[in-house]
């Protein structure tokens, strides 16, 4: 984890979009403000992979902990492409913490990471 924490961090402005072989995610907004609508009350997340049926989305707060792990088990439009969101929420359902959020993307061959901002 402290590898892949070290890389999002390292990317904290990076771009949106990570290509890795047949893989290519999208995430957007990079900023979310959980509980207040109509805007960005959730992260989506756009994945295509050739490779995995069944990807795992993590998340973890900046010290590294894990806060919610989302499993992918039906790609959601023609057998190919999944589209997950996260509202900001932990495990539990409880509205995490403003901050810095580090995502996991992880398939059996590879894991793409990224950063994601909850604002109030």
């Amino acid at each position: 984890m402290k590898h892949v924490l070290s890389i999002a961090i390292a990317g904290l402005i990076g771009i949106s979009v990570a290509v890795c072989g047949w893989a290519e995610i999208k995430v957007y907004p990079r900023l979310i403000t959980p509980g207040t609508p109509p805007y960005n009350e959730k992260v989506y997340f756009d994945f295509a992979d050739f490779d995995d049926p069944k990807p795992i989305l993590s998340i973890y707060d900046i010290s590294g902990r894990k806060v919610r792990e989302i499993a992918v088990l039906n790609p959601s439009v023609n057998g190919m492409l999944w589209q997950i969101s996260w509202n900001g929420t932990d495990d539990s359902g409880t509205t995490v913490h403003p901050g810095v959020y580090v995502y996991a993307w992880e398939t059996r061959q590879k894991t793409i990471t990224g950063t994601i901002v909850v604002a109030r």
